[in-house]
């Protein structure tokens, strides 16, 4: 897809951005570039990674604010008896 089209969609959206190249990239799979040799723009697998470690940590932080119990006894009630 041309940068042009993503100018023309974010318009008809009413949307703004900053950085088209970063929305082209977010909206680009590996797979089109395969297809595609002649694009040269980048992917985005590394803003999935991004995204992917991002809810992580909103899951991590939540489920830890969110617990009834302690981390200690959590901890102690899985820790092996030897």
């Amino acid at each position: 897809m041309a940068m042009t089209d993503f100018r023309l969609a974010a318009e008809k959206l009413d949307l703004s951005f900053r950085n088209l190249d970063l929305l082209a990239e977010a909206l680009t799979h590996r797979s089109y570039l395969n297809e595609h040799r002649a694009a040269r723009q980048g992917h985005n697998e590394r803003l999935e990674f991004l995204g992917d470690a991002v809810v992580e940590l909103a899951t991590t932080r939540f489920l830890f604010e969110n617990s009834r119990t302690s981390p200690k006894a959590t901890s102690r009630r899985t820790a092996p008896r030897w």
